[in-house]
């Protein structure tokens, strides 16, 4: 493997990969690192995984709505709690890939390197020698978010050993363009990252439904991981799932406990989707001008 997770032969042929759907404390990355050993080692007595996806935000927890009284009490702690990357939260991360010799999707809040108290909503990929390897930063930022996050543009696609690794955050999720574009990159293997509050989706099905579709309409694997818990007086609805690229579910939470799903992701079941109907080959970006257009 080259410095850049870049595998130098055919990635493997099985991956075996972890959703961990936690709970999150707010602005204590301490005890959300804790939350994430346990989940390891957890891992590891169920076998291991080659891959191991966390929820969004998962240093510090999700951000209060801007109507809260304690609102800027609450925004000014939250932005003190946010890490540069790299920083102590993701080298922590780093030692546990490392010694789990896996990879690691986390999401959490970002410092902005330059301008103090600027924020990006975050998710890292790190490989397992511990070093981060790719950053996403949401790129649809919505309601309460936006007065605490800037939309990132991010857009790339990591070569490893397990595959080509594409990420995405939450609201991300709710749009196709993005996944295909991705995938249009040379994503094989889709994470995503959520906090999704309860209630967020009129029937929380719709949310496994996503990511069906979006492992089917591309061909990949999909990997989307739900947090739990409570936070002040919301809660977080969990119901992460692994797909395949027919989209069919290979691991699924039906509910909003603690839970680390795995799966097996076999590489011949994507070459087989692609094999049965290239949906690439057939696409007609020629009379998709609208969807790039400016609203």
């Amino acid at each position: 493997m080259g410095g850049d997770g870049r595998s130098e032969s055919r990635p493997k042929a099985e991956v075996r990969a972890a959703a961990v759907q936690m709970a999150v404390d707010w602005l204590d990355p301490k005890a959300n690192l804790d939350r994430m050993s346990r989940a390891f080692d957890e891992i590891a007595s169920r076998g291991g995984a080659d891959l191991v996806v966390f929820p969004e935000l998962i240093n510090q927890g999700y951000v209060k709505p801007s109507t809260d009284d304690d609102y800027k009490e609450f925004s000014l702690a939250y932005r003190r709690c946010a890490e540069l990357i790299p920083g102590p939260f993701t080298g922590a991360v780093g030692e546990m890939a490392k010694a789990h010799d896996c990879y690691v999707v986390a999401g959490m809040a970002e410092a902005h390197p330059a301008v103090t108290g600027s924020l990006y909503n975050s998710c890292v990929l790190i490989d397992p020698q511990g070093r981060v390897i790719d950053v996403h930063r949401k790129s649809h930022i919505p309601g309460h978010e936006k007065f605490y996050f800037y939309p990132g543009n991010t857009l790339s696609v990591t070569e490893t050993d397990v595959g080509k690794i594409g990420m995405m955050i939450c609201a991300d999720y709710c749009y196709p363009e993005l996944a295909r574009a991705l995938t249009l990159k040379g994503a094989e293997i889709l994470c995503a990252p959520f906090a999704n509050p309860t209630g967020a989706y009129p029937d929380p099905v719709i949310f496994n439904r996503m990511g069906a579709s979006r492992a089917f309409e591309n061909s990949n694997f999909m990997i989307a991981c739900d947090r739990v818990g409570e936070e002040g007086e919301g809660s977080f609805m969990g119901r992460s799932c692994i797909c395949d690229p027919f989209g069919r579910y290979l691991a699924i939470s039906e509910g909003d406990d603690e839970e680390v799903l795995i799966a097996t992701l076999r590489r011949e079941e994507m070459e087989l989707a692609r094999a049965s109907y290239n949906r690439f080959r057939d696409r007609r970006p020629d009379l998709y001008g609208e969807v790039v257009k400016p609203l």
